[in-house]
């Protein structure tokens, strides 16, 4: 499901008019490690998914990229998380954990004018 171009939710009273139905594919894989043992311990992850989303309608108005599948904003191709721990003493440990995931997809929207100047 998608927003129709300037769907305002506050000023419309039927906010079901304001979405256009679409179909979404996703698949992926991850990876999974992870050491219980020692004084040092935590895991690793690593994951690939993608989203596609398509948009197709019989009303060309309606279509969102001419019905062609686009990356949906679930669409996170990388993600990353490590997490440490590290038992100093019985009473003392110290942990961490980074975590890196790609952006959501923004699209790159342009506008294009002409302007015609004559010298009359």
């Amino acid at each position: 499901m998608e927003y129709r171009d300037g769907a305002s939710f506050i000023t419309t009273p039927h906010v079901e008019t304001m979405t256009l139905p679409g179909d979404l594919e996703a698949y992926g894989l991850e990876a999974y490690l992870r050491k219980r043992e020692g004084k040092i311990s935590g895991w690793v992850s690593c994951a690939y998914t993608r989203s596609y989303l398509t948009v197709d309608n019989a009303d060309p108005d309606e279509r969102i990229n001419d019905g062609l599948p686009f990356p949906s904003n679930y669409d996170r191709p990388h993600n990353l998380n490590v997490v440490a721990n590290w038992k100093i003493n019985r009473r003392l440990s110290l942990s961490g954990n980074f975590v890196y995931i790609k952006a959501r997809p923004s699209p790159i929207r342009c506008r294009c004018s002409m302007w015609t100047v004559s010298n009359s």
